[in-house]
């Protein structure tokens, strides 16, 4: 393959080339080249040293099973994939790529150490590969916001991490014990699925991280002390009155587990249904959650805010029902509550005294019909996980 004079070229499609073993030196002149797809070379095993391909800004090698070296084709480059290949580090030349903000590194099982990161990555995937940690320096990557690090089974522990993150991506990981405390991701959704060996003081951090704007899930049998409101099965009515506040939102938590009858394949999207009925009338803006979720073997908790947000005089009681269900019936809701997050976001010192009051009242005033809906009446006790 001769491309010494193809200086106009700007996309290249090799994807599938099986005979290819050596990029030719003749690549050299494509300094035009913006997009390059190599995914599949199943036999590539050597790239030209010093190659410089000053316009490249797209690189797959997806596949590329033979190829041991991480490519230093570009310092422009912006998307590199380099999943399931044989390499074994990224050198340090890679942080003097500014402009790469996107590198998928997944089911690269040589791949024991990530170090040199740039600073301009956007999303950065190692899923499945043999690291053992994450350097510290990850919280340095101020525009960071998804992480993968899903089936990295030899994983232990996680640094801080950036407050730019919305998607950390986990599951799988059979060893990870430890999150660095304070978990400062505020508004991240975070996927613990199958995270069996988290500390009781790691799950604590990451369930009061859940009452931001994200979402969590997390293995876990009972809904947290925090949600006041709680209830088995998959009903909940709330009574709002004049002790409450006005403007009223609230952060839902269900206990869910896999129906063993009907099991969950590898990758499912579940669709939780989350119907509201206020003062005895179906809410027309009611939600649909779509849970995106893998196999999993025990309780989990689905933490997630209600996106519901409610008005009320305070001179006339108002009741909200919340009732979740899965299409697919592929999930089994165990256990349901809510927590107003209003009174969350208090001062500490107001939220006890608020809590304390509501506490009270629960003792001293006579439980009204409706007021708790609960399969088989059961009334649940205040356990902290």
């Amino acid at each position: 393959m001769d491309l010494t004079n193809a200086t106009n070229l700007e996309k290249l499609y090799l994807d599938g080339c099986e005979s290819l073993v050596e990029i030719p030196s003749s690549f050299s002149h494509l300094q035009k080249l913006d997009w390059l797809d190599m995914a599949e070379c199943i036999n590539l095993q050597v790239i030209p040293p010093h190659l410089n391909l000053a316009s490249l800004n797209y690189l797959n090698m997806f596949r590329c099973t033979k190829l041991r070296n991480f490519p230093a084709m570009s310092t422009h480059i912006s998307n590199l994939t380099m999943s399931f290949t044989a390499v074994k580090d990224v050198p340090a030349s890679t942080r003097l790529c500014s402009r790469l903000y996107r590198l998928y590194l997944s089911v690269n099982t040589n791949l024991k150490e990530i170090t040199h990161l740039p600073r301009c990555l956007i999303e950065l995937c190692q899923s499945y590969t043999e690291i053992e940690e994450i350097p510290e320096s990850i919280k340095d990557l101020h525009q960071l916001s998804k992480l993968y690090l899903s089936g990295c089974k030899r994983l232990t522990s996680l640094p801080e991490l950036p407050r730019s993150l919305t998607y950390l991506s986990a599951y799988d990981c059979e060893s990870l014990e430890t999150v660095l405390c304070p978990f400062n991701t505020p508004n991240a959704g975070l996927c613990f699925l199958n995270c069996f060996k988290l500390d009781q003081q790691t799950q604590r951090a990451i369930i009061q991280r859940s009452f931001g704007n994200g979402y969590t899930r997390l293995p876990g049998r009972e809904v947290p002390a925090e949600f006041e409101h709680r209830a088995r099965g998959n009903s909940l009515t709330i009574r709002l009155d004049g002790n409450m506040p006005l403007h009223v939102s609230f952060m839902l938590c269900l206990v869910v587990s896999p129906n063993h009858q009907d099991p969950i394949s590898e990758w499912l999207i579940q669709t939780v249904l989350c119907r509201r009925i206020v003062n005895g009338h179906l809410d027309p803006n009611g939600e649909e959650s779509s849970i995106y979720t893998v196999k999993f073997r025990k309780e989990h908790l689905f933490i997630f805010d209600s996106k519901f947000r409610y008005f009320h005089s305070g001179k006339v009681s108002s009741e909200v029902v919340f009732e979740f269900s899965c299409e697919s019936q592929k999930l089994n809701i165990l256990e349901c509550g809510a927590m107003s997050l209003n009174s969350w976001m208090m001062p500490p010192r107001k939220r006890t005294v608020q809590m304390k009051k509501y506490v009270d009242r629960k003792k001293t005033t006579p439980k009204k019909p409706g007021t708790i809906h609960m399969k088989k009446s059961v009334t649940l006790k205040r356990k902290r996980i």
